[in-house]
């Protein structure tokens, strides 16, 4: 069972090399990997499937950024964790201001994709989940009380909340990826549109996972269980 995104990376890319694949919990294919964990491509696939998303520009390194469609504030971030990112709120910037763009681009050399994402008036939730081919086994919702270092960085304290319309906007999301294992997904619900918005998509296990078994949802047993299609 890896747990981590390197580690599913890995596994996934290297699939064919492994003796026995039966003992490997369930994994997506690697189009859906990449497709989730790359924040550029996976707001290629939000909007070609119709899924609510914040308004984004993909950047490609050392190019121009053309603003033009966008009203400051804007979200600049690393389009992957790794290559040049880092993860947990690392090169994650909101800029006011055409200035601030350039001073960030200037710090911040990346050699992966950036992106550059409307901010959404709203308030943040996430979805833990696990999956088999597109279903959604079990889940739960977080809505951040306290954060590490300002709302950009991750959750420290939280509520573990229900909301209908955040499952059935998960459910839709996951089956368009025909997700297989856990995923933890951040959300927006925009004020303004009164919608949830996919802000990005971290396809491995959480730092709040033991939180999740305290709430009564102990991801971990669920998913060897639905690995050995046990109920």
């Amino acid at each position: 069972m890896p747990i981590y995104e390197m580690g599913i990376k890995t596994i996934v890319e290297n699939i064919e090399k492994i003796k026995e694949p039966n003992k490997l919990c369930e994994l997506p294919d690697i189009e859906s990997l990449n497709s989730a964990r790359n924040k550029g491509l996976l707001y290629l696939h939000l909007k070609e499937n119709q899924i609510p998303c914040p308004n984004t520009l993909i950047v490609k390194p050392n190019s121009l950024v053309n603003l033009e469609d966008f009203s400051f504030p804007v979200i600049i971030k690393p389009a992957e964790d790794d290559g040049g990112g880092g993860g947990g709120g690392v090169g994650v910037e909101i800029v006011k201001n055409k200035e601030q763009v350039l001073s960030y681009y200037k710090t911040n050399q990346y050699k992966c994709d950036t992106i550059v994402q409307g901010f959404i008036q709203g308030c943040d939730f996430c979805c833990n989940a696990l999956c088999k081919e597109g279903d959604l086994i079990a889940f739960s919702i977080q809505k951040g009380t306290v954060y590490r270092d300002g709302i950009l960085t991750p959750r420290i304290s939280f509520d573990f909340i229900e909301n209908e319309e955040l499952i059935e906007s998960t459910k839709t999301l996951m089956k368009s990826l025909n997700w297989s294992g856990v995923v933890n997904i951040d959300w927006r619900y925009d004020e303004n549109e009164k919608v949830f918005k996919v802000i990005e998509i971290n396809t491995r296990f959480w730092l709040s996972t033991d939180a999740s078994s305290i709430a009564g949802v102990n991801f971990p047993f669920l998913y060897c269980l639905s690995s050995l299609e046990k109920k």
